[in-house]
């Protein structure tokens, strides 16, 4: 939990790729990034009383149409905060 402060959430949000798929809650990079103060402030302060719950993470199923063994592969799109989150925890 050290390693979790505004700063380093700030970093790991500049540190996101652009252009991905917004998750669950449909928020984008960009969209987060305009209250980045007060979302960050926000997720410091929940997950320092424990009361920070992530969101599950959105599954598409895209579908092959030719040649494949397997008719459709997943892809998994986690929010913006769970992302942030777990990459200020992994580094």
């Amino acid at each position: 939990m050290n390693r979790v402060n505004e700063g380093s959430l700030k970093e790991e949000h500049r540190k996101q790729v652009q252009n991905k798929a917004a998750g669950i809650d449909g928020v984008t990079k960009a969209e987060y990034g305009e209250k980045l103060d007060e979302n960050v402030a926000d997720l410091v302060a929940r997950m320092k009383r424990f009361g920070y719950k992530p969101q599950p993470v959105r599954r598409i199923y895209i579908y092959r149409t030719y040649g494949s063994v397997r008719g459709s592969r997943q892809a998994f799109h986690a929010t913006i905060s769970r992302k942030e989150c777990r990459d200020c925890l992994l580094d």
